[in-house]
């Protein structure tokens, strides 16, 4: 049973239910970025992230565009090996080419150990180039029952 309590603080962004397409394919964008190949392919992070693309990362740390391509790849395998877990999809359309997703993820190790759970925001643009990540925040979180998450 997933522990909602972290989640319950945030409002439903989900107030467009004819939404439901963009939301999966936003969904789909982000867990692409989640992915390490992905990561550590200069030239999909390109297409996935607005020229002016800025983080406010987990850690605190400020990153923007070519920080991001010049160091995701490096930083995507820890040892032990993690995925990331992700759910609570939810979409608010900010006007009719942006729109925020907001998430929850953690990282679990190959024990099943989860870890760094973290509430997460991005907005995206639809460009000419096709839907792109503008801004993306990484909020620590308490942590989470995962077990409605796994596959």
């Amino acid at each position: 049973m997933v522990n909602n309590m972290a989640m319950a603080q945030l409002p439903d962004l989900d107030m467009h239910g004819g939404d439901d397409h963009l939301l999966q394919h936003l969904q789909a964008l982000e867990v692409r970025l989640h992915d390490p190949q992905v990561r550590s392919d200069a030239g999909q992070l390109q297409a996935l992230l607005h020229e002016d693309f800025l983080e406010f990362g987990r850690s605190g740390g400020v990153h923007d565009k070519a920080d991001s391509v010049g160091s995701l790849g490096a930083a995507v395998q820890p040892q032990p090996p993690l995925q990331l877990v992700a759910d609570g999809f939810a979409l608010a359309r900010l006007g009719p080419d942006s729109a925020l997703l907001t998430y929850r993820s953690a990282s679990v190790a190959e024990d099943g150990t989860a870890g760094r759970h973290t509430l997460r925001s991005s907005v995206w643009l639809r460009t000419a180039l096709g839907w792109q990540m503008r801004f993306h925040q990484g909020t620590p979180t308490a942590p989470f029952d995962l077990a409605a998450s796994m596959p």
